[in-house]
């Protein structure tokens, strides 16, 4: 065995060595980062859950509160047209017995109305002609 021959495969036995160690260097990093991937992952799913459980409590207040306010709104139209209803019988037969007297209480009404909204005090100052 010459020397070269000697050099050689020590050569390669290094080589070989070096490939082993970076061989296993990658295979422990690359373990390492898929096990915080799988981690990371882990932990991503846990949050994505606790954000639909909170967005699932809060969509089902929201519900419940337009279901609240959808009912309250419809009693309250109930309501109203009963009162409406109730007014229209009371003043109908008045206004088929006498429709001259009804005109007028409404013309009235809309004149008395009309001053209180949009009438206002005017006061008016007139000059003496003496000045």
């Amino acid at each position: 065995m010459s020397s070269t021959e000697g050099l050689e495969r020590k050569a390669k036995n290094g080589i070989d060595r070096a490939e082993a160690a970076a061989s296993d260097a990658i295979d422990e990093g690359g373990a390492k980062v898929k096990g915080e991937a799988r981690q990371f992952s882990d932990k991503a799913d846990a949050v994505s859950g606790a954000a639909k459980d909170v967005v699932g409590k809060v969509a089902d207040q929201a519900r419940a509160a337009v279901s609240d306010v959808s009912d309250r709104a419809a009693g309250a139209y109930a309501e109203l047209r009963t009162r409406a209803q109730d007014v229209s019988a009371t003043v109908d037969p008045f206004v088929r017995e006498s429709p001259y007297l009804a005109a007028a209480v409404a013309a009235l009404a809309g004149v008395i109305v009309g001053a209180l909204c949009f009438g206002g005090s005017k006061v008016v100052y007139l000059k003496s002609g003496r000045d």
